[in-house]
């Protein structure tokens, strides 16, 4: 199965572990080899100090002091400034870019092909800019856990597992007296909230403190 197969299964179709384990399994192990991160470096909070590293360069006291007064296409260019970045942290495989688009009852979202999705309001609105920074974060974050979920990159057997059967359990639907996961809690969420404001939590210390390089 192609990597583009398996990333629809996973995402356009009702996901079943078992048969997602058993297609990652057929996929080519020479691309597994190159497309691993080149430190092998495997833990589950892969690229967020990188990410930080990025917010903190292009987010700067002078841009966060001046984001009322900028006009929404600055804004924009900043954004996918980091969107950028991010993908790079997290060694995207495959990374299309940040696009602002209206949206309804949600900031951003995610579903595999690369993309960035952000909601215009973010950028066009008097909204704060560390909600760019969570929200690109956040959505590509789980553009990483597709890829790793996929096999092309290397994360503990037990977190893969804990995403395989997050996709498995992805639901709006059931009430949470039968599914205490929900849509907040899937492993999924709160991996990728953790990754999206563990930047804007170290961001906002440095800027407090003035640690900026």
């Amino acid at each position: 199965m192609n990597i583009e197969n398996l990333n629809n299964e996973l995402l356009n179709q009702p996901t079943d572990l078992e048969k997602i384990s058993k297609s990652v399994n057929t996929l080519d192990i020479t691309q597994l080899n190159e497309a691993v991160d080149c430190y092998g470096r495997n833990l589950r909070e892969f690229g967020i100090d990188e990410c930080t590293e990025a917010a903190k360069e292009i987010f700067t006291p002078e841009v966060l002091e001046n984001w009322a007064s900028m006009s929404p296409e600055e804004r924009e260019d900043l954004a996918k400034q980091y969107g950028d970045r991010v993908a790079e942290s997290f060694h995207l495989v495959s990374y299309n870019g940040v696009v602002f688009k209206d949206m309804d009852g949600k900031n951003g979202y995610n579903n595999g092909d690369g993309h960035a999705y952000i909601w215009t309001g973010l950028v066009d609105e008097q909204r704060s800019p560390l909600q760019i920074v969570d929200t690109i974060t956040h959505e590509l974050r789980h553009q990483y856990q597709s890829e790793c979920v996929q096999g092309f990159h290397h994360v503990p057997d037990e977190t893969r597992v804990e995403w395989l059967k997050g996709y498995e359990m992805y639901t709006n639907e059931m009430p949470w007296a039968e599914d205490p996961w929900g849509y907040k809690y899937n492993p999924l969420e709160t991996d990728a909230r953790y990754a999206g404001e563990s930047v804007v939590r170290e961001l906002t210390k440095d800027y407090i403190n003035g640690n900026y390089a």
